[in-house]
């Protein structure tokens, strides 16, 4: 239908986490590949999650055309994976050049607020 190969890679550890994170994690990710389906032209794109108790490594890069942040306005979609990122306290590293773009998210459980 959109013509782009999506590889999913799944590595590391086996642990909990709660089903806060982890529908905050499956919606980051799901707002990442939708950007990519609609936005990006591309023809490929990976995810990847690994983990290594304490940290959740998150990867969504693809081989698009890229956007600049000065010029993308920061959508309804961009703000949720920001306030989803602050709420666990991630670090992510967004890179964007012509030959595609990349979301590099890290989250340390250790450092996620409880919720009740």
């Amino acid at each position: 239908m959109y013509g782009i190969e999506i590889i999913f890679l799944s590595k590391g550890d086996d642990f909990f986490i709660t089903k806060t994170v982890e529908t905050h994690i499956y919606r980051i990710i799901q707002e990442l590949v939708n950007n990519v389906v609609k936005h990006s032209e591309a023809k490929c794109a990976h995810v990847e999650i690994d983990f290594a108790f304490p940290y959740i490594h998150i990867l969504v890069k693809d081989n698009g055309k890229g956007f600049s942040s000065e010029t993308v306005s920061k959508g309804i979609g961009l703000s949720n994976i920001d306030s989803r990122l602050r709420f666990m306290n991630a670090q992510v590293k967004k890179d964007s050049s012509q030959k595609g773009t990349s979301f590099q998210i890290t989250i340390n459980l250790d450092k996620i607020p409880e919720t009740p």
